[in-house]
């Protein structure tokens, strides 16, 4: 009776980790999906951008030259 006991306990374990592990990999490919859509609509609204290699200021909008005014 032990051993049966074990057994199923050992393969609802392995069902368990085998349901956390797809839904990880889920949501690794989601928030990737997220990233490419969130980037496609902001190079939507600002024409400047090439699609790549943007920066956290271009992402946020941010300019730069407000933040740190030069000293002329």
């Amino acid at each position: 009776m032990a051993e049966w006991a074990r057994a199923c306990f050992q393969s609802t374990l392995k069902i368990v980790n085998s349901v956390i592990g797809l839904v990880g990999m889920a949501m690794i490919l989601y928030s990737l999906w997220m990233v490419r859509a969130w980037f496609r609509e902001m190079s939507e609204l600002s024409p400047g951008f090439s699609g790549r290699g943007n920066t956290i200021g271009d992402a946020f909008n941010l300019n730069l030259q407000e933040v740190y005014p030069s000293s002329r």
